[in-house]
């Protein structure tokens, strides 16, 4: 692990994931100069009640590029899985261990393993074993191993329950950058609203300040470290 500059790989199971839990983090990583990786498993092709799956899932990868743009990371547009197709097989740890072996991360941000949604639990799962097996030569794949056995972070659930988080940043300096991010999202804004009645982005603020009252400043972004033997550190990775 570099001492200095750290590569910041981030996995949401769809477009929009990381910009709701972490993009306060990943913007406060990016300042700092460090290289942040956003990636989407799923195409966020299930989204909509006008589209077609091909022609949302066209729509959604430019507005996770519009997203990613914004704090100059870089973006990996999903692994070709469609929603609901997130399952924990050889095939997909396959695809995993390629994307932890392909980015070489320093640490992972991904999602909490209990969450709402299977392609959400799954993600996180399946980064789990990757992040071991890409340090591993002879399980084969497109690129060479890994030689980092990367800590993960888990992000905060959509919804929030069950979520006590160990670990906050303070993302007070960048709320408007976090807000920018997630409201590149327009078609998923709208299907939240129309499919759960929900406002992502009033939601997000929300947790946003809560998760800030807890750490004792205006907005936060709270995480569990995956305390799994080698991953564990002495030193705070976070900003």
């Amino acid at each position: 692990m570099s001492s200095d500059k750290l590569r910041v790989l981030a996995v949401g199971a769809h477009p929009d994931d990381l910009e709701n839990a972490c993009a306060g983090t990943l913007a406060k990583f990016a300042r700092a100069g460090h290289h942040v990786i956003m990636c989407y498993v799923c195409k966020g092709d299930a989204a909509s009640y006008e589209l077609s799956p091909e022609e949302i899932a066209v729509l959604r990868a430019g507005e996770a590029k519009e997203a990613a743009d914004v704090i100059g990371a870089e973006l990996i547009a999903g692994l070709g899985l469609g929603d609901s197709q997130v399952y924990v097989n050889e095939a997909n740890t396959l695809l995993f261990i390629d994307l932890i072996r392909r980015t070489k991360p320093d640490l992972i941000i991904t999602h909490n393993p209990e969450d709402y949604l299977q392609d959400h639990m799954n993600t996180s799962r399946l980064v789990f074993e990757a992040s071991l097996f890409s340090s591993t030569a002879n399980i084969k794949s497109q690129y060479p191993a890994h030689p980092v056995i990367p800590p993960i972070f888990y992000m905060e659930p959509y919804g929030s329950l069950n979520f006590q988080p160990t670990e906050y940043v303070d993302i007070t300096d960048v709320i408007a950058i976090k807000r920018e991010m997630l409201s590149k999202h327009r078609s998923q804004l709208d299907f939240m609203k129309r499919h759960y009645g929900d406002d992502m982005l009033e939601r997000m603020e929300a947790v946003a300040r809560f998760r800030g009252i807890q750490a004792n400043v205006r907005y936060a972004e709270g995480f569990i470290p995956m305390l799994r033997w080698p991953r564990v550190m002495t030193r705070r990775l976070l900003p």
